[in-house]
């Protein structure tokens, strides 16, 4: 089917997606696809997968082996009229599968596997059963083109209408009754009150509209019952520039951070030369240790070191290989140096080779500066899972004698600028070493270049 495909498209079909391979189990899905080769890879767009482990199987494993394409929970069903089991399975493929479409078996079906209950042969329709209103918990309104968000929980799921300035919070409570606590600092402003509906599992209540509840400082609390589903809305929520639901933009440069040793993706030595290999190493805003994102298609990006912006991060030998190594080479379009970024928790990313489907990863989980960066399959870790952090321009100063104290230091103060912003970009936790008691900064870890102040390094 792959490459009959391949031979349609060669005919004059302008595009064509396959999806692959609707297996029943996360545990087959991800086997299925660790079967195919890179060139079969190449031909899927999309990956489909049943629900029918359960609350089992390796969701996360396959999200990030999928590398960053189309995802589907493309089916679902199971025999709880109550539609517990149901609602506990969508709140963990949201929170580790991450699919852009989820679809429940059948709306009408018979033994309780509908959500209305059914005989279609026999021409009859019954009730409703209380998963419909379970499942409308969720899709009465969190609605498509939302931004699914992460609450770092496996009981909720978050989702976020930049554009209607709506936010949903849909909860699945089995265990006891008890409080729950949502926190909404991360908005530049939330007003109340929030609007909520819950179902209740023995069916005494199904997607019934509850008391407001009003927000204060940025938070609110309800009450949620054992064995109950709620649904709140939250409206005019405005969010901060660049955070909720960002990914880095092309044209700028960023630090990019592997979560499990906080150092930074280098190129060794800052080498100009071709093959240069590329580690980690701890921060010191060298040029070798700034990327800009620039747009290599279909979703894609090539990441260009700052000291020699005519190469691009690269894997070696143009390998499709688990180990193969990282290095800069000059751009030559090849899919070895494009690279997919696939989101994770925190407003982090994986990056993913279009040429492998292979993550970047840092060698054998290694913590030490100098360890290698390699590509290996997509698992989720965090030495595949990375931070990018913005690199703002240097700020062009000018000084008068006065403004320099005799001990070469200088006042911050006195140059109308804050000093968090003009600093921290490039020296992260070390500007608070450099900033004295009295807020000025020794003139020893600075230079100047070309007539600005340009950092050389934080001191020891």
């Amino acid at each position: 089917m792959v490459f009959c495909a391949a031979s349609w498209i060669q005919g004059g079909l302008s595009e064509l997606k396959i999806s692959a391979s609707d297996e029943s189990t996360f545990t087959m899905a991800l086997n299925t696809l660790d079967a195919f080769d890179a060139e079969t890879k190449s031909k899927i767009g999309q990956t489909n997968v049943h629900g029918y482990q359960g609350t089992n199987g390796p969701r996360e494993q396959l999200y990030y082996r999928n590398a960053g394409k189309r995802l589907w929970s493309s089916e679902y069903g199971g025999s709880d009229p109550t539609g517990m089991e149901m609602a506990k399975n969508i709140c963990l493929d949201f929170r580790y599968l991450h699919p852009n479409a989820w679809c429940y078996w059948q709306p009408l079906d018979w033994a309780n596997w509908g959500l209305i209950d059914a005989n279609l042969p026999n021409s009859w329709i019954g009730q409703a059963e209380n998963k419909f209103f379970v499942l409308a918990q969720f899709t009465r309104k969190i609605q498509q083109g939302d931004l699914i968000l992460s609450s770092g929980r496996e009981d909720t799921v978050v989702s976020f209408s930049p554009e209607k300035e709506r936010l949903v919070i849909v909860v699945v409570n089995e265990s006891d009754t008890q409080d729950y606590n949502f926190d909404l600092s991360a908005f530049e402003s939330a007003e109340g009150p929030v609007k909520n509906w819950r179902t209740l599992a023995d069916s005494s209540e199904q997607y019934e509209r509850q008391s407001d509840i009003p927000i204060s400082g940025k938070t609110f609390t309800a009450e949620i019952e054992q064995n109950s589903v709620h649904t709140f809305v939250v409206k005019n929520l405005q969010q901060p520039a660049e955070s909720i639901g960002s990914e880095p933009k092309q044209g700028f440069w960023y630090r990019i951070t592997p979560q499990h040793s906080g150092k930074c993706i280098e190129v060794s030595g800052a080498s100009t030369a071709e093959g240069a290999n590329v580690e980690q190493s701890s921060f010191s805003c060298g040029d070798n240790q700034q990327w800009k994102l620039q747009d290599a298609g279909e979703g894609f990006f090539r990441l260009t070191p700052r000291h020699a912006e005519d190469k691009c991060l690269s894997v070696k030998n143009q390998s499709a290989g688990n180990g193969a190594n990282l290095q800069q080479l000059s751009f030559s379009g090849h899919a070895s140096q494009k690279w997919r970024l696939v989101p994770s928790e925190n407003g982090n990313f994986s990056l993913t080779s279009k040429n492998s489907e292979k993550a970047m990863d840092v060698s054998s989980v290694s913590k030490a500066d100098g360890a290698n960066i390699i590509q290996w399959q997509g698992s989720g870790q965090n030495n595949q899972i990375f931070q990018f952090t913005k690199i703002e321009p240097v700020c062009s100063i000018s000084l008068a004698q006065g403004d320099i104290n005799e001990d070469c230091r200088i006042n911050l103060a006195d140059l109308e600028i804050a000093a968090e912003n003009w600093l921290s970009a490039c020296l992260g936790s070390g500007l608070e070493e450099m900033l004295g008691d009295d807020c000025t900064v020794n003139l020893a870890h600075f230079t100047i270049i070309a007539g600005h102040w340009g950092i050389s390094g934080a001191q020891d």
